[in-house]
C-alpha cells in the first residue's frame, strides 16, 4: 500500500535590515511629493490663467484708449472748424490741426 503525504510548505521572504519597510516609506513619501507637485501645478495653471485673461483686458483698454483720443481730437477738430467758418482762426491754423491728426492716425496705425 503507497502512502501519500501532503506537506504545506510557507515561503516568505523577509529582507534583511527592514529593506521592504523604508522602501514603502519611500514609496509613500514618493506618493506625497507627487500630490504636492500636482497641487504645485494646479496653482501654477490657475494664476497663469488668472494672468493671461488680465492681459487681455489690460491690451483691449491699451487698444480702445487711441480710438477714444482720436474721437476726442476729432470733436475738438469739429469744434476748430466751427470757429474757422466763424473767423477766429486763421486757414493755416486749421490745417495745421488738421495735418496732426493724420500724424496721429499714421502713428497708430503703424503700432498695430
Amino acid at each position: 500500500m503507497a502512502q501519500s503525504y501532503l506537506f504545506w510548505s510557507v515561503n516568505y521572504l523577509h529582507e534583511r535590515e527592514h529593506k521592504r519597510e523604508l522602501r514603502l516609506a519611500s514609496a509613500r513619501q514618493a506618493t506625497g511629493i507627487a500630490a504636492s507637485e500636482q497641487s504645485d501645478t494646479a496653482r501654477n495653471l490657475l494664476f497663469n490663467l488668472r494672468d493671461a485673461f488680465v492681459r487681455v483686458l489690460q491690451a483691449k483698454a491699451v487698444a480702445a484708449l487711441p480710438k477714444e483720443n482720436l474721437d476726442y481730437y476729432d470733436k475738438s477738430l469739429a469744434i476748430n472748424r466751427d470757429r474757422y467758418n466763424a473767423g477766429a482762426i486763421a486757414h493755416v491754423d486749421l490745417q495745421r490741426l488738421e495735418l496732426q491728426r493724420v500724424q496721429f492716425v499714421s502713428d497708430l496705425a503703424t503700432r498695430k
